[in-house]
């Protein structure tokens, strides 16, 4: 987590992984976390699959079975070879209680998704999907709501929506721990700068800290914050 504290969207998102590993086999070891593009997502994917002991798989849009029962046995360490379902046959005998994060789900198709879902239910993985409203809509469109019905069943209430943040967490969980405590004023002009989006807030105080090492100062200011900024746009 290098500098950066826990949001309260990683603890949340930390209680819904608990609460997915400790379902019944067969119930409902899924959940998903939706959200708009750099809200965090991925990187509490990286978290999540981290503190739990975990694997994290990055799904491709276009990619085969093969290719997904690739990324998850060799995430497990396991042999490769062999066809969608042989691998799936050897990831199911390792990934009871493991916690298994399916980063940019929405580009997952039914027929992957079902083909994920004995991992949960037979396997007794936990299977997390992060995706954005794309990765909702999936469950919600024509004869996928009939094709997905086990899928969304198992899935249940087991969702969580990232959103950008508001000033204070801003300050809370980007600025402070990494400049010590800011004003008002500046942490407002920061919060304008990144709208609340985790990702451009990271980006943005690593524009401001290239300031301060350039301007060899360790007091972060409006100026700074104008000054990347600006440098943000220019990108």
């Amino acid at each position: 987590m290098s500098e950066v504290m826990e949001t309260p969207a990683l603890a949340e998102a930390l209680a819904l992984t608990d609460a997915v590993l400790e379902t019944p086999r067969g119930v409902g070891r899924i959940g998903s976390i939706i959200g708009e593009p750099g809200t965090g997502k991925t990187h509490a994917g990286f978290y999540l699959a981290d503190h739990q002991q975990g694997v994290r798989i990055e799904c491709m849009e276009g990619a085969s079975k093969r290719t997904l029962a690739w990324q998850i046995a060799s995430a497990f360490g396991l042999p490769t070879e062999g066809s969608s379902d042989a691998l799936r046959l050897r990831i199911l005998q390792e990934c009871e209680g493991r916690l298994i994060v399916m980063d940019e789900a929405n580009h997952l198709t039914v027929k992957q998704l079902e083909w994920l879902r004995p991992l949960a239910d037979v396997g007794g993985a936990g299977l997390l999907l992060i995706g954005t409203d794309l990765l909702e809509r999936t469950f919600q469109l024509g004869r996928n709501v009939t094709l997905l019905a086990q899928f969304a069943s198992r899935k249940g209430a087991k969702e969580i929506r990232f959103a950008p943040m508001d000033a204070i967490q801003v300050s809370a969980f980007v600025l402070e721990p990494r400049f010590g405590a800011v004003g008002k004023q500046i942490a407002t002009a920061f919060h304008q700068g990144c709208k609340g989006y985790w990702r451009d807030a990271i980006g943005l105080a690593d524009a401001c800290a290239r300031i301060m090492r350039v301007e060899e100062t360790n007091a972060l200011s409006q100026p700074i914050v104008k000054a990347a900024r600006h440098a943000m746009a220019r990108r």
